[in-house]
């Protein structure tokens, strides 16, 4: 079962994946091996819903434990602030908000480059 955690947790966690699940082992792309694991951005957790299921749900048959929560996913850096967001998945008015660093959401881990290619949730 998932344990919900901080943005600077989650990060860690994901991190930590890099030694388990080396990236060289799941991707040729370059800047995802450069990149490593790391938490999503907010544009690469808007590709998981599947718009023909109700309530924002991502598809059962392709991610399995998927709990009705919000996910940490990080953003861009308008005007010099990083934005911290949350992805909510599974409920009712799913959509996307600002959170504090410091509230304890789930987090889905992935390879990627910054903004192509294939992702891997972990």
């Amino acid at each position: 079962m998932p344990t919900p955690q901080s943005f600077s947790q989650a990060g860690n966690h994901c991190s930590s994946l890099n030694s388990v699940y080396p990236p060289s082992s799941l991707t040729n792309d370059a800047n995802a091996r450069a990149r490593g694991w790391s938490v999503p951005f907010i544009w690469e957790l808007a590709t998981l819903p599947d718009p023909t299921l109700p309530s924002s749900s991502v598809p059962p048959n392709l991610f399995f434990n998927v709990q009705k929560s919000l996910y940490w996913a990080g953003g861009g850096d308008p005007g010099g602030v990083t934005q911290i967001f949350a992805r909510l998945f599974g409920a009712p008015f799913g959509g996307v908000g600002v959170v504090q660093p410091s509230v304890n959401l789930l987090v889905w881990c992935v390879v990627s480059p910054w903004t192509t290619g294939t992702v891997i949730i972990h």
